[in-house]
């Protein structure tokens, strides 16, 4: 079944993204990630990806970061996009040059940064079935990101099983570790009665692989999205539990990702403004 949006809706759904986006935006600009506060990164890293080598090879992160102006410049045009496509989510050319600059700005922070964040990089799938203006080519777009959205907890817990990291009795204990060795190292650093409790997982290993293994099995649980869409509601819940969960215990977020929820939302239950479908 393939809900098809009337414009309306689909300009709603544009007003949302773009404005979610934003706030990372502005999320990055107060913490210096943005391209202007690199402070001329010489160090890249593409790794094995055609996309990354394509960017570069075409030379544009080398002139936009030629100079201060230039970056700046990039920056603000960028910012200024988006709150365009804010305000008028009906201009195509503005839907696609937002995404466009996204995506450049984000192959060249990961780049510069020599680490692929993946707090970024799937937002620019969110962006994409937005740059098509038939409203029933994003309409099926739209439905098969939902797919990939599951797929991406799914796989997560398939491959934690085939690499055998649920069968690692230390892994959990470790990771929590690695996250806390700064704040332990450093003797000026009091941990708070939280903190002491993350510790105290970490120190017993039994009760760190139950909450390994209960991680994987809140991943699993995605899989049943490809056989029913009865289940979404809970599935946008259990997940933004799963990431307050990963964000507290191994101090990971991924705060950014969870406009791909907006996929799982059923909209055919709900009043947005003219808001149709139609079944294939």
């Amino acid at each position: 079944m393939i809900y098809e949006f009337t414009t309306l809706s689909k300009n709603t759904i544009t007003r949302i993204v773009f404005g979610w986006i934003f706030c990372v935006l502005i999320y990055q600009l107060c913490n210096n990630l943005m391209l202007h506060q690199l402070q001329d990164p010489v160090l890249i890293q593409t790794d094995l990806d055609l996309s990354y080598w394509a960017v570069f090879y075409s030379e544009i992160p080398a002139f936009i970061n030629a100079n201060f102006i230039a970056s700046i410049s990039f920056d603000s045009v960028l910012f200024l996009l988006f709150i365009a496509t804010i305000i008028f989510p009906e201009k195509q050319l503005l839907r696609i040059s937002s995404t466009i600059l996204f995506f450049l700005y984000v192959v060249q922070l990961n780049t510069f940064m020599c680490w692929h964040y993946h707090n970024l990089m799937p937002l620019i799938l969110i962006l994409f079935p937005l740059c098509f203006k038939n409203v029933l080519s994003f309409s099926i777009l739209f439905k098969a990101l939902r797919y990939f959205v599951l797929f991406i907890y799914g796989s997560a817990a398939i491959w934690k099983l085939v690499r055998g990291s649920v069968f690692n009795h230390g892994q959990m204990n470790w990771i929590i570790d690695s996250n806390f060795k700064e704040r332990i190292s450093n003797t000026n650093y009091e941990l708070n009665i939280f903190e002491d409790f993350i510790l105290m997982i970490g120190n017993h290993p039994e009760l760190a692989q139950i909450i390994l293994v209960l991680g994987i099995l809140i991943e699993f649980i995605f899989l049943i999205g490809f056989f029913t869409t009865k289940y979404d509601m809970f599935l946008i819940i259990l997940a933004i539990l799963f990431h307050i969960g990963t964000s507290i215990l191994v101090d990971v977020s991924f705060v950014q990702l969870w406009i791909l929820f907006l996929t799982l939302v059923p909209f055919s239950k709900i009043n947005l403004p003219r808001l149709g479908f139609h079944q294939n």
